[in-house]
């Protein structure tokens, strides 16, 4: 039906009159709305990678015009993040994140119906849309070992120093050290121990120290930001710097100090405020329902430019990539510490 002029006229009169009915109409949530609520859940409070994320998922949820919430748990169990994702289903969040403590912790988003992805630690794969990966876990994994057989000149014992016994992402670094360790030039190398410091500084660092009691070991690899400070901090006190070799994943500005005086010559890590802003592009796609986390799919995702989900080297599952893995060293450490890491 064609509407007259002075029709047109008085609908245009009572809108502009009665806003309440253009509110009305804008408050209804289209699949294709432009703004979304996105939830991020941490593996654990206190940890600065987390603070790094928050502020990144923070940045991306303004530029799209998004409410963006962080929770920290109290501790690193598998059975807190399930509570709060019980909790937190039924407040209406359009997508839920997390830095999973256990795989299985994915069971809950499946019980509970919401939209998941994963950040930093995957769960299942069926169990969520995506995993929004920082670096391929091969590299990760290859990486860190090749480091450390350069500082001990492939000769002699070296244990790990992770964070807990459940925690995905850093079982499938170790999964991959260990593959890589399995070849002809590391013969003379041997894995003595795996110690885990729940990604608590205190316990970090008594498992350090309880490490370097062993002659044997020569090297300690931490591929956690907690644990990789805290095994520099037992390699001083216990005047082992130069005698000890440690790598891992850390912040620049936390591993200076022991990087210049030669506690550590090499750490690798990644922008984690980076990973919270794609972190957020992914939910927020997700929750648009414009992004399925097919591998082969493609997504914008802002000031990044786009990505491709590809195939995750363990789980078979889809993933997008942050990348790259930067090393740092006495040569470049404050020049990555003056970009924020």
């Amino acid at each position: 039906m064609k509407l007259s002029m002075p029709v047109k006229g008085a609908l245009l009169a009572l809108l502009v009159a009665n806003p309440i009915f253009v509110g009305a109409a804008s408050s209804v949530h289209h699949a294709d709305a432009k703004s979304y609520k996105i939830l991020f859940i941490t593996k654990i409070k206190g940890i600065s990678v987390f603070a790094d994320v928050k502020a990144g998922g923070a940045a991306a949820a303004k530029a799209n015009g998004d409410t963006f919430e962080q929770i920290d748990p109290a501790d690193a169990n598998a059975s807190t993040q399930v509570q709060i994702i019980n909790t937190e289903a039924a407040k209406g969040w359009d997508a839920i994140g997390i830095s999973a403590n256990d795989p299985t912790v994915g069971n809950a988003f499946t019980q509970a119906g919401v939209k998941a992805f994963t950040w930093d630690s995957d769960v299942l794969h069926n169990t969520r849309t995506v995993f929004v990966n920082q670096v391929s876990e091969d590299v990760v994994g290859k990486s860190l070992l090749q480091i450390l057989a350069k500082q001990i000149n492939y000769k002699g014992g070296w244990a790990i120093l992770s964070a807990t016994p459940t925690s995905t992402n850093q079982n499938t670094w170790i999964a991959f050290m260990k593959k890589e360790a399995a070849k002809p030039q590391y013969k003379n190398m041997h894995l003595i121990k795996i110690a885990y410091g729940g990604d608590t500084p205190d316990k970090s660092f008594t498992e350090a120290q309880a490490l370097l009691q062993n002659p044997a070991i020569k090297g300690i690899i931490s591929p956690t930001s907690v644990g990789v400070v805290q095994a520099a901090r037992a390699i001083e006190v216990a005047h082992l710097s130069g005698k000890v070799q440690l790598t891992g994943l850390g912040f620049a500005k936390d591993m200076r100090k022991y990087i210049m005086d030669g506690t550590s010559t090499q750490v690798g890590l990644w922008s984690f405020f980076n990973l919270g802003y794609l972190g957020e592009e992914i939910g927020h796609a997700i929750a648009a329902g414009t992004f399925k986390g097919k591998i082969g799919e493609t997504v914008k995702v802002g000031k990044l430019g786009t990505r491709t989900v590809t195939k995750n080297v363990l789980s078979g599952g889809s993933q997008v990539l942050l990348g790259p893995l930067d090393i740092y060293n006495k040569a470049n450490v404050d020049a990555y510490i003056a970009k924020g890491g």
